[in-house]
């Protein structure tokens, strides 16, 4: 190997670890830290008639669609207002979406919502890489053992 070779060579291991180092640190987050920082209310209509309010982690790009809880191991502090109940993923339109649980270690229900009305549900197991996919424009992941069932409606902001 010529000189000229190593030294293409050695530039493109810097620059490929500088890569790694970057994306770790904007989007792997520390154990209890969410990368998202937007939290709302929704409203939950439950089957039987009663209801509550909760506060979610919002996910409504890109990059915090593709990351959602992936590495926690809790839904961390709701940014200082106590406990969230989940995350909620907010797509522009109605469309198919597609979830798994790679890297990700909490027991997770996932909840595809249609005009304010859960429609679909699965629970995912850690670390799986079986993807689950339903027609909706949310879809809300919270602990396996939430006691959200079809039909409920979820409403964010409370609004009807």
């Amino acid at each position: 190997m010529s000189k000229k070779e190593f030294i293409l060579l050695l530039a493109a291991a810097v620059l490929l670890l500088a890569f790694i180092y970057i994306m770790h640190e904007g989007f792997i987050p520390s154990n209890g830290q969410i990368r998202n920082e937007q939290v709302n209310s929704i409203n939950i209509e439950y089957s039987n008639g009663t209801s509550t309010g909760k506060n979610v982690y919002i996910a409504d790009t890109p990059i915090e669609q593709a990351t959602g809880l992936m590495y926690m191991n809790s839904m961390g502090g709701c940014n200082g207002i106590g406990n969230c109940y989940g995350m909620l993923f907010v797509f522009p339109n109605s469309s198919e979406e597609c979830f798994w649980m790679k890297n990700t270690e909490i027991s997770l229900k996932q909840s595809w919502i249609y005009n304010n009305t859960i429609i679909y549900q699965v629970e995912g197991v850690p670390y799986s890489l079986k993807s689950f996919c339903h027609y909706g424009n949310y879809v809300l992941e919270t602990y396996a053992n939430s006691s959200l069932g079809i039909g409920d409606h979820i409403y964010l902001n409370g609004s009807s």
